[in-house]
């Protein structure tokens, strides 16, 4: 799901976590993996700067890292990417998800 919002608008943790990964790669540019308490990972991607680090604890609603288009959005308008992966398994749509987060 690609959530475009203005460059730098700050993203949240969707839900307290620890930060598998913070790396750069072609395809999705900067990106973040966090695995919450459940196993379910969320995949957060063309970011313009990240707030955390490989290993860190982090809450629900804390900012993490900000809205960009690196990797191959380069030339798209700033948006975050954001998978979810449930057990850490095959992603699904994120929509329903995030829209209860979002009430």
């Amino acid at each position: 799901m690609d959530i475009f919002a203005s460059r730098g608008r700050p993203i949240l943790a969707v839900a307290d976590a620890t930060v598998r990964r913070v790396w750069r790669n072609n395809l999705g540019g900067l990106a973040i993996d966090l695995v919450d308490d459940r196993g379910d990972r969320y995949y957060y991607a063309h970011l313009a700067a990240a707030h955390v680090s490989g290993g860190q604890r982090v809450a629900a609603g804390q900012h993490i890292a900000d809205t960009g288009n690196s990797g191959n959005a380069r030339s798209t308008p700033s948006h975050l990417h954001w998978q979810y992966h449930p057990g850490d398994g095959e992603a699904v749509n994120p929509f329903p998800l995030a829209s209860t987060l979002c009430r």
